[in-house]
This record gives C-alpha cells, structure tokens and sequence, in this order.
C-alpha cells in the first residue's frame, strides 16, 4: 500500500499552530529559559509520555493536542540550547 503525501499548505499550518502554541506558553510562563539539560529532557520526557497516553486512548484529537505540546517544548528547548541560556 502506497503512502498518501502531505501538502507543503498543510506543513505550514502546523508550523504555524506550533509558532501560535509557543508565544501562548511564553505569555503564561514567562519568558525564564530552561536551566539544565536535564531539564529539558524532564519537560519532553513528560509531554512524550502524555502523547503515549493520547494513542493508548485512540483519540485523535488529543494526540494532535499532545504532539502540538511535544513540538512547542523541543523548539522551546532548542531556543534556549541555540542562545546559550543553559546553565549546565
């Protein structure tokens, strides 16, 4: 069985659902940057394991939810990774 493909519209909306989710998260949590790696794999450990949670349930909405979580805490933790933010 072949593969079906992706519209490239269809990547962009999900980037910018993405971009949308982060300035949310920052406007709630503040701007105070990961201290640690640990940290972060703390954060993304924990989102990970809500997205097994969301495909145990087979509930397509709160995957998409959980994967949009995942993506806005790697591209957070990739931020502060990329400035040099870490204290350790």
């Amino acid at each position: 069985m072949e593969r079906k493909t992706i519209r490239k519209e269809d990547i962009s909306k999900a980037l910018d659902a993405v971009s949308e989710a982060l300035i949310t998260k920052l406007r709630e949590k503040g701007d105070h940057t990961f201290s640690s790696t640990h940290e972060i794999l703390g954060v993304i450990s924990e989102e990970h394991q809500e997205l097994i949670n969301a495909v145990t349930s087979n509930d397509h909405v709160e995957v998409a939810r959980e994967c949009l979580d995942l993506a806005v805490a790697a591209v957070y933790a990739l931020a502060c990774i990329e400035a040099g933010t870490l204290d350790w």
